[in-house]
């Protein structure tokens, strides 16, 4: 049996895809949920409800709380009582997201006490899983399309406090710390106080083309109805991340008065992270294209249901790319410092101006279609079925025998 901790949205999107074919093949999982039931949680679950070999089960009590009484509440969860559950379900192979391992300098009677009875559930079961000597992967929780650049301000503070290195150390407590990119192996090992010696490239499955053709096939797309006008997406980006905010804004504003087009804008999941003011909201609700889309849809429907996208920084535009929908990056709105790794492909057209970028939606825009550079720079493609390889992985380090039906 394998153990998959689902704590949040981007998780749901990104682990399932990554035990997808396992599932397929006949793996025992058990799928603990521990996120909120957002739509985009429930979509991507509802993946794995139609195999028997997958077990579902939904505790929200183990969600990491950061007041007082959370806190305090973390002891139901402490480690002696998951060894029980682990022993319980025979669990093989524990599999969570990137984010902190168990340190290993934990020195003190009070440090102790706070680790092993007081830390949120991730690490209290990291705890019991190396008691049992269980295996622990981190897998990927997003897909990086910043290359080789610490690209969020909050990071480089971090960085900055800690001589230059982002405190990771603690994470090469895992069996394997999985990456897509050979290059976001080498950014940790230039930019964080990891060694490199746990950290594994395996690519993307949640971009592979066999999982987004799966993924988008099941979904309904939002805006269905037909109204003759051109839907235009557009994510809010993390200001955090470098992004000119009042660039933004007069970007969606020029947006907003266009005619015949439809600008569906949804906020980030971490709404602290990419929202908008009431005001500022209010002023683009008065614009006739403008659109607010609640933050809780899918993201996938919202980008089945666009003609074309705008985006300046996620890698859904890697989604709308594989799908043959044309994507505008606006390249003009976020630092130059940060290089993307769509800047290396002319899959998508970036923009420098606002009055270019407007230009470019009304225009009839087309785009070359992917080719194998953009699968393996990009969407990080380097064999031809990528959940079949994360099987294959997973089973070495579960040390299981991975067979295709």
């Amino acid at each position: 049996m394998w153990l998959v901790v689902i704590g949040s949205e981007p998780d749901a999107d990104h682990l399932i895809a990554s035990i997808s074919r396992s599932a397929e093949r006949g793996r025992e999982i058990l799928l603990c949920v521990v996120s909120p039931n957002t739509e985009t949680v429930t979509n991507r679950i509802d993946h794995l409800r139609i195999y028997r070999n997958v077990k579902i089960i939904v505790s929200t009590k183990y969600r990491t709380r950061r007041d007082t009484l959370g806190k305090l509440l973390r002891v139901r969860h402490r480690h002696t009582k998951l060894k029980r559950f682990l022993r319980k379900h025979g669990v093989k192979l524990v599999l969570q997201e990137w984010g902190d391992g168990i340190a290993f300098n934990q020195e003190g009677m009070v440090q102790w006490v706070r680790m092993r009875y007081f830390a949120d559930f991730p690490i209290q079961l990291q705890l019991a899983a190396r008691a049992l000597a269980i295996p622990i992967v981190a897998l990927p929780h997003g897909h990086a399309m910043k290359v080789n650049s610490i690209g969020s301000r909050h990071a480089r503070e971090v960085a900055n406090q800690h001589g230059g290195k982002l405190p990771f150390k603690n994470r090469e407590s895992f069996n394997a710390y999985v990456v897509a990119h050979q290059s976001d192996r080498e950014f940790l090992v230039q930019h964080s106080d990891m060694s490199g010696k746990n950290i594994e490239v395996w690519g993307s499955a949640r971009f592979s083309p066999q999982w987004v053709k799966k993924l988008y096939s099941s979904c309904t797309p939002f805006g269905s109805e037909s109204n003759g006008q051109l839907k235009v997406l557009f994510f809010l980006p993390k200001w955090n991340n470098f992004i000119d905010r009042s660039k933004t804004l007069e970007l969606l504003g020029a947006l907003g008065g266009l005619t015949d087009v439809e600008i569906w804008i949804r906020e980030h999941p971490r709404r602290s992270e990419a929202s908008l003011r009431d005001d500022e909201w209010s002023r683009l609700s008065a614009l006739p294209a403008i659109r607010k889309v609640p933050f809780f849809v899918d993201p996938v429907r919202l980008v089945k249901g666009c003609h074309l996208l705008i985006e300046i920084e996620s890698s859904i535009a890697i989604d709308a790319v594989l799908l043959g929908k044309p994507v505008i990056m606006p390249r003009y709105l976020q630092d130059p410092s940060v290089i993307s790794r769509l800047d290396g492909t002319n899959c998508v057209l970036r923009t420098s101006s606002c009055e270019e970028t407007v230009n470019a939606v009304v225009s009839e825009l087309k785009l070359p279609p992917y080719n194998q550079h953009f699968l393996e720079y990009v969407a990080a493609q380097y064999v031809s079925d990528t959940p079949s390889f994360y099987d294959e992985k997973l089973s070495a380090h579960s040390g299981t025998i991975s067979s295709a039906r």
